[in-house]
Formats: structure tokens, C-alpha cells, sequence
């Protein structure tokens, strides 16, 4: 199965955001579109990155309410991997699967700090 047979299904509305957009605005769209990521173009509409909920989170942990004025490029995530709609989903979670084995250790290791620090309080 490809990619693009999911994609008949679910759809390929793929929603953007320039890069000079302020995350008041990505926030908007995140919202309106009901997602939890923007693809980030640049002024000749190439992929320069993405634009996660967690970023938004991250920068205003960071900023405070002020967070929301800064531009999507300073917050973005710039190393996106991406696949061709006739790739194999096989193919595509080989790639993922690196990934996700990080995260979920980066993960185990966070809740296992977390309740040694709870079982001293």
C-alpha cells in the first residue's frame, strides 16, 4: 500500500504558513484546520520546515504571551523528512522508525526522572 491510497481516502489538503508569519497567526490555522502541525514555505513556496504545537508551547515556556508575536522561522523545526505519495508505507516507516525509537526513550527517560523526583517530595 502507497501513501497515495491513504491519501485518496483521508484527503491532501495540505495547509501552509510563510515563515515571516507571526504564531498568533499559526495558532490560528492550527485551529481552524484542526491540526497540530503547519508546513512552513518559504517566499518561493519551497518546504523550509514545520511548525508543531509543541514548538508554539516550547516558545511561549520560553517568551511568555510575547511568543506569540515572534516570526514562525525563529520557532520552526527545520529538519523535516519527507516521501513521495507512491512511496511504500513499508518504506516510509523504516525512516519513521529511527525516529520514534528516540522519542519514545527520550519519553521513557523523562516520566522515569519524573517519578524518582516524586517519590522524594
Amino acid at each position: 500500500m502507497s501513501l497515495k491510497n491513504i491519501l485518496i481516502n483521508k484527503g491532501n489538503q495540505v495547509v501552509s504558513i510563510d515563515t515571516a508569519a507571526d504564531l498568533a497567526a499559526a495558532a490560528k490555522l492550527l485551529t481552524k484546520h484542526s491540526i497540530g502541525v503547519l508546513v512552513v514555505l518559504d517566499v518561493d513556496g519551497r518546504l523550509v520546515g514545520i511548525l508543531s504545537e509543541r514548538d508554539i508551547v516550547r516558545a511561549m515556556s520560553e517568551n511568555g504571551i510575547a511568543a506569540l508575536q515572534l516570526p514562525v522561522a525563529e520557532v520552526m523545526t527545520r529538519s523535516v523528512s519527507t516521501c513521495d505519495v507512491n512511496d511504500a508505507i513499508s518504506s516510509v516507516m523504516e525512516r519513521m522508525t529511527p525516529e520514534l525509537e528516540r522519542a519514545l526513550a527520550k519519553h521513557k527517560a523523562v516520566r522515569t526522572a519524573a517519578k524518582a523526583k516524586s517519590a522524594h517530595v
